[in-house]
């Protein structure tokens, strides 16, 4: 008869000595194989979760076997098992028969949980979620705004909320907001533009507002622009040329906005464009060669 040394042995070898020889069964002592070898024989052999002693597997141990069975629910202990481990066990296995220690959800785990399966809302601590919890479920099941405290949430969690749920404009304190977080808000929802202080907005905020909503230029004080920001700007919306001082911009704005809009060449200080510069702005528009050796052959 073999002989096993069943302490040091990894899951691996026992399944292969279980699969090969009939008596290594009736010899093996169960209680020497290490948690990590039971990970693998309980996967591969469900049948054996009577022989295992569960309390000696960490829960997160146990959490990876029901999750391929959950039908051992019944001999698992998860009262240490943490919020995060505890959504990664329910999101596939929603119906499993095990107890879930609910306390243990932070409000991370519960927005993101109650996103995918709002049934669990009976078992939920809304007293945990904070408000990047909040704007993050709500965005995704509105019909738990009656649960909300929207004292928790910062400007930057409304902004982020009325992108997608702006019926809920009722329930903000637009005061909280900042230009950023106006700038985000409108580029998506320009209809809540009456209720916006746009003094807030400095010319980065701008540039990426009128990016997406050019209809919104008769609200702008183009002064706040840096030559950055128009490049970015013109390189999407070249309507508003006519508003641009076009010597705010330097060789990087440039080849931003040449690489897309050759058609401002004719306002470009070429000589702003270093050699770097000139190789990434000749990717894009190669016919600028001639230029680029022109004013080498200047500054000879």
């Amino acid at each position: 008869m073999a002989e096993y040394n069943w302490t040091e042995m990894e899951g691996k070898d026992i399944l292969k000595a279980l699969e090969s020889d009939p008596q290594a069964a009736q010899v093996c002592e169960w209680e020497k194989i290490s948690p990590f070898a039971w990970i693998v024989l309980l996967k591969a052999k469900p049948e054996l979760a009577d022989k295992c002693d569960w309390s000696k597997l960490p829960a997160w141990n146990q959490m990876r076997v029901l999750m391929i069975h959950p039908e051992l629910a019944k001999f698992a202990d998860l009262s240490e098992l943490n919020g995060s481990d505890c959504v990664k066990l329910l999101t596939p296995k929603p119906g499993i028969k095990a107890d879930i220690p609910w306390q243990n959800l932070k409000g991370g785990d519960w927005s993101e949980l109650l996103c995918t399966y709002p049934a669990f809302a009976a078992y939920c601590d809304w007293e945990k979620l904070d408000g990047d919890d909040w704007s993050n479920l709500l965005e995704h099941r509105v019909q738990f705004a009656d649960k909300c405290d929207f004292a928790a949430l910062s400007g930057e969690n409304w902004a982020a909320l009325l992108q997608y749920q702006p019926l809920l404009a009722d329930k903000c304190d637009f005061d909280l907001l900042s230009g950023a977080d106006w700038s985000n808000l409108l580029q998506k929802q320009p209809l809540l533009a009456d209720k916006c202080d746009f003094s807030l907005l400095d010319g980065g905020d701008w540039e990426r507002l009128l990016s997406e909503q050019p209809l919104l230029a008769d609200r702008c004080d183009f002064s706040l622009l840096n030559g950055a920001d128009w490049g970015y700007l013109l390189q999407i919306q070249p309507q508003f040329a006519d508003r641009c001082d076009f010597r705010l911009l330097d060789g990087d704005a440039w080849c931003c906005l040449l690489s897309d809009q050759p058609q401002f060449a004719d306002r470009c200080d070429f000589s702003l464009l270093g050699e770097e510069v000139w190789d990434m702005l000749l990717k894009k528009q190669p016919q600028f060669e001639e230029k680029r050796k022109e004013l080498a052959a200047r500054n000879e």
